[in-house]
C-alpha cells in the first residue's frame, strides 16, 4: 500500500471514512498528501525524513565584509576552511577567528562573522549541519499539521464544483487547509531563512 510522507495515515483515513479495502481512494489521498508534503517542504525550505547527514560541506564566496551570509541556516559547525586564490593554500580557521551570526525562525545561524578580518576574495568552505538537511523523523507538529492539511484539502477537492458541502439550502464553504492555524504555525516554526551571499 502506498504511504504518506508526513501525515499520520490511519488518522487521515479515519477522518475521511476511507476503508482499508478502498484502494483507489487510498491511492488518491496518498498522492494528494505526497504533493502537499512537497509543497510543505518548499514553503519551509527544508525536507523532513528518517536520516540525518552529520555534516555537509557548502562553499560560499566572501566579499569585502566581515560578515559572510549563508545560503541556508546553519545548525552547527564542524569546520570553516578558507581558500585564498592568490596563495592557493587552504587554511582551517580556529574557533577564535569567527562567530555565528543572526538566526532564522528555527534558531539556525544565517551568517558567519569573521573576527578582526574580512572574507574579501576568499572561497569559504563551511562544513556543518544545515537547517535544510533531513532531520531524524518527522516532528510531531509537522505530522499533525500535515494530517489536518491532507484531510481538509481532500474534502475541499472532492466537494462540489463550488467548494461547498452540506445539505441543500445549507451549503458550507470547505476551507483550504493551508489557512489552518496549526499548518501556518508548523511552517513558521520550521521555515529556514534563505538569503543570498552578497556585499
Amino acid at each position: 500500500m502506498a504511504q504518506m510522507r508526513y501525515a499520520h495515515q490511519p488518522d487521515v483515513l479515519t477522518a475521511l471514512r476511507i476503508g482499508e479495502s478502498d484502494t483507489a481512494a487510498i491511492d488518491q489521498v496518498v498522492r494528494l498528501e505526497n504533493g502537499l508534503a512537497a509543497s510543505f517542504d518548499h514553503r519551509c525550505g527544508r525536507v523532513f525524513g528518517e536520516t540525518t547527514v552529520p555534516a555537509l560541506l557548502r562553499v560560499a564566496t566572501g566579499y569585502a565584509s566581515d560578515l559572510l551570509l549563508l545560503p541556508a541556516g546553519l545548525a552547527g559547525v564542524a569546520s570553516i576552511e578558507i581558500h585564498d586564490p592568490l596563495t592557493g593554500s587552504p587554511r582551517i580557521l580556529t574557533d577564535d577567528e569567527w562567530l555565528l551570526w543572526g538566526a532564522d525562525a528555527a534558531g539556525n545561524a544565517v551568517g558567519v562573522l569573521r573576527i578582526n578580518d574580512t572574507w574579501a576574495g576568499l572561497q569559504v568552505a563551511v562544513t556543518g549541519l544545515w537547517g535544510d538537511q533531513d532531520v531524524e523523523g518527522v516532528p510531531d507538529d509537522v505530522r499533525e499539521a500535515m494530517t489536518t492539511l491532507t484531510v481538509k484539502e481532500y474534502r475541499r477537492r472532492t466537494s462540489s464544483p463550488t467548494d461547498t458541502v452540506g445539505p441543500d439550502g445549507m451549503p458550507m464553504i470547505t476551507p483550504s487547509g493551508w489557512n489552518d492555524p496549526a499548518v501556518k504555525e508548523a511552517i513558521a516554526a520550521h521555515r529556514i531563512a534563505r538569503r543570498g551571499v552578497g556585499v
